[in-house]
């Protein structure tokens, strides 16, 4: 199978403050990962190094297709690299002067975009595209131009997946995409996402601390303790870890 991303001997640190500590971890192509751990574990972190949003320490290794990225922010990696990932934010990013339609076509607009525009045609297919994506995340087509304070929580949780999703990614980053909903609208959204699993074939890497969501979208549980990884596995593997936090883990999803 594809290595898609390899991580090797990654840290990161703020001020000397080592946040994540020797990181080795390689995901496969089409693979969906599920990446938990305890409050400010650094899970998000490694989700920041992976997305080029900020970079890992010198002498990390973060290969995305094969490129080396951990010294590249999103800006300086090559156009194939920047292209092939699609990110949900943790509180959406929605831009509140933006219609659904602008949000959700964001990315293409910056990839087509000269001197910031665009021909009445390019406009015409990037309606095109807002529509067909807002379709797929279950939303009606009357949503296209409203604004994000118009919609509820939910709603605006599947727009900013709709925006993840429409330049067709390879990769697919989620930060929390359960955080902050009710249960109902919380299980809604993992079976969304697990659709988009299907009708993509992206490869998804998911921080969550919801284990629906995990045992809905994972083929694989990575939990980060103590600074790194400290257990990898499938859902059947959970009965033989021996972490607390895994052994809470799987209580809670037989609560469920």
């Amino acid at each position: 199978m594809q290595q898609k991303i390899i991580i090797e001997k990654l840290f990161k640190s703020f001020n000397g403050n080592i946040v994540l500590e020797n990181i080795n971890l390689t995901i496969h192509d089409k693979e969906s990962v599920a990446i938990v751990g305890g409050s400010g574990c650094g899970k998000s972190v490694l989700i920041k190094c992976i997305s080029g949003l900020i970079t890992a320490d010198p002498g990390s290794i973060l290969k995305i297709n094969g490129l080396e990225c951990s010294q590249l922010k999103i800006a300086e990696r090559p156009d194939e690299i920047r292209q092939s990932i699609g990110m949900l934010f943790q509180g959406n990013a929605l831009f509140d002067s933006m219609t659904i339609s602008d949000n959700i076509t964001f990315g293409i607009y910056n990839q087509i975009a000269k001197n910031g525009f665009i021909t009445s045609a390019q406009r015409i297919e990037l309606n095109k595209t807002a529509k067909e994506q807002l379709e797929v995340v279950g939303l009606a087509a009357d949503n296209l131009e409203k604004y994000p304070y118009e919609l509820s929580g939910g709603m605006q949780k599947r727009v900013a997946i709709a925006r993840a999703i429409s330049t067709n990614p390879e990769i697919i980053l989620l930060d929390e995409p359960t955080t902050g909903l009710d249960p109902v609208t919380s299980y809604n959204i993992s079976l969304l996402i697990c659709e988009i699993k299907k009708r993509t074939g992206a490869t998804i890497i998911a921080i969550t601390h919801d284990p629906i969501c995990a045992s809905e979208l994972a083929d694989r549980i990575v939990l980060i303790d103590n600074k790194t990884v400290s257990w990898s596995g499938t859902m059947d593997d959970l009965g033989s870890a021996t972490s607390p936090y895994i052994d809470a883990f799987r209580r809670a999803i037989k609560t469920q």
